[in-house]
């Protein structure tokens, strides 16, 4: 009976593992993922970029954050002071605009579009945050970006 218990309770263990590699080659460094309007997402870049998924610029106080993709995304943050949770609405001058499929998204007035900055080493050239984007296009068709997550090097 101990034995079987054992092997039972190793079993899991090694079971365990193997989710916990699965689950940090998908959101560890080098990854981006997404949820568009419910639907996972891990973006894949074309042959014209770099094999990076982002391109990170920041130039005095304003970050630009690009995701390509079949979904471009890209957020502008103005007066980028470090880490932080930047808000994208009318009160703010931060941009988030999406286009897919030759449409044009911009965020809604509200405080459900944001990016958390949680790194920025410029040195190392790593980039991580956190982001979400409640988007309208001009014929009112609606997306949404969820659990938003990226951690990446970048090159430019």
């Amino acid at each position: 009976m101990k034995k079987i218990l054992l092997l039972i309770i190793g079993l899991s263990m090694v079971f365990g593992l193997q989710n916990c590699v699965k689950k940090y080659n998908e959101f560890g460094e080098d990854s981006i993922f997404y949820y568009l309007n419910g639907s996972p997402v891990i973006p894949t870049c074309p042959t014209m970029y770099t094999t990076n998924q982002t391109r990170v610029f920041l130039s005095n106080d304003t970050l630009r954050v690009h995701i390509c993709g079949q979904v471009q995304i890209d957020y502008v943050i103005n007066h980028y002071q470090g880490k932080g949770r930047y808000l994208i609405n009318n009160a703010t001058t931060n941009i988030c605009n999406i286009t897919e499929n030759n449409s044009l998204f911009q965020a809604i007035n509200n405080d459900k579009t944001y990016m958390s900055v949680l790194e920025l080493d410029t040195i190392a050239k790593h980039f991580s945050a956190v982001f979400e984007a409640d988007l309208v296009d001009a014929t009112h068709h609606h997306l949404k970006i969820t659990k938003g997550r990226m951690d990446v090097k970048y090159d430019y």
